[in-house]
């Protein structure tokens, strides 16, 4: 779906491409009757709202579509979204929390989604006339939305759209950090690329599936497309020339002095070990302590954990008991 601004070049190219995989694409432009005034009273681009009015986009001989973001990684089938039941609503999506719910007024037990993956029946959207519903919403208040096509179907549908598994859309909220959320499971089906900055291509910080969007983006560039570069970290002015070569050098110093030290450490240990075990062979053979409060105990082995075992038998290790 686009707005004109794809050439016939391109959808050459591209038909052809997916062509080769087996696979066939139509291209389908909006209507020129699509409300474009939205795009001059918010920063978002015109096409975040095409998903509202697919039902009206595409011809009625198709009854159900799965909508993508341009940034998703579709890893295995997806043939689950295409056969569920959609009920009165007609819409499929991944829950996630959100505090847009707060904003827009909504109660807070409601749901929102992530519009990046849905699942729609254009037939019950065309009988409902759910399109027409949201982008006049849209239109009577632009500036209400700060995320339009989201805070448009969770209002819309007030929950009643039929919830699906977290790993048909892993989003960054599951990819972030240290403070992400656990992965639903090791082989998502859909992984989304959400976040700005956080996406493969604009950062070189660690995503678990970058490797896995490089290698298919590497796949695409071999076919004739221009794809940019994997992003590197940048090094700094410190991390170059004379002053890295001094930085270099200290720290290499320093790393070999703490070996040092540790090794000493290791060698003094082993010292004190031995001494234990000829104290021990030396006066108390029978590991039978000597003196002290558990005089007479016997030790099962010349073990001791966490200290040594000579004060022990010898019944000092407890004198300050007595």
């Amino acid at each position: 779906v686009h707005d004109g601004d794809l050439e016939s070049v391109d959808q050459a190219n591209i038909a052809k491409f997916v062509n080769r995989q087996g696979a066939s694409i139509e291209f389908h432009r909006v209507p020129e009757s699509f409300p474009r005034e939205f795009a001059r009273h918010t920063t978002w681009d015109l096409s975040v709202l095409f998903r509202l009015a697919i039902a009206e986009i595409l011809p009625t001989s198709m009854e159900r579509v799965l909508y993508l973001d341009s940034d998703t990684l579709v890893r295995r089938s997806v043939d689950e979204l295409f056969e569920i039941d959609l009920g009165d609503s007609g819409l499929g999506a991944v829950p996630e929390t959100h505090p847009a719910i707060e904003r827009l007024g909504l109660p807070k037990e409601s749901a929102y989604l992530n519009s990046g993956v849905l699942a729609i029946d254009l037939a019950t959207w065309r009988r409902n006339r759910t399109g027409e519903q949201m982008l006049r919403q849209v239109m009577e208040q632009p500036e209400r939305w700060l995320f339009p096509d989201q805070d448009l179907l969770a209002i819309q549908f007030a929950d009643a759209w039929r919830p699906r598994a977290p790993e048909l859309n892993v989003t960054h909220r599951f990819c972030a950090g240290p403070t992400s959320l656990p992965l639903p499971t090791e082989d998502p089906h859909i992984v989304h690329f959400t976040g700005q900055g956080l996406k493969p291509w604009q950062t070189h910080r660690p995503h678990p599936f970058a490797g896995e969007f490089w290698s298919i983006a590497g796949f695409v560039r071999q076919a004739g497309f221009s794809l940019p570069d994997r992003p590197v970290k940048k090094r700094r002015w410190y991390q170059r020339g004379p002053v890295a070569i001094y930085r270099n050098h200290r720290k290499g110093v320093r790393e070999r002095r703490r070996a040092t030290a540790l090794a000493e450490r290791h060698a003094r240990r082993a010292m004190f070990q031995t001494r234990d075990r000829e104290m021990v062979a030396q006066f108390v053979p029978e590991l039978v302590v000597r003196r002290g409060p558990f005089a007479g105990l016997r030790y099962p082995q010349a073990y001791s954990h966490g200290s040594t075992l000579a004060p022990k038998l010898l019944g000092t290790y407890e004198a300050e008991l007595l």
